[in-house]
């Protein structure tokens, strides 16, 4: 997946205090993301590659940094050129 500026972001995070790549495993690069004082959304693009597996059944991953496991939350974002059907907080219903 390849981090995408999400239209409206309000913050760019970046690594957390203490992150160290050769550590920590990976780099941690800045991520545009909105803010809504409740929840962070960010946006990612998935690559022709993963475009095919995700097509041909292959499940989604999310990987969580750190010793706890915040709430989180995937949503499909809209499609380029259409109005989105609903949002993150409808989504969550």
């Amino acid at each position: 997946m390849q981090i995408d500026t999400i239209p409206g972001a309000t913050v760019m995070l970046g690594a957390p205090e203490g992150w160290d790549p050769r550590v920590d495993g990976v780099e941690c690069n800045v991520l545009p993301a909105i803010y809504d004082g409740q929840r962070f959304v960010s946006q990612w693009q998935p690559t022709p590659d993963e475009v095919a597996a995700i097509f041909a059944g292959a499940p989604i991953h999310l990987h969580v940094y750190g010793e706890g496991h915040p709430p989180v939350a995937l949503s499909v974002g809209p499609v380029p050129g259409r109005e989105r059907r609903s949002t993150p907080a409808a989504e969550e219903g």
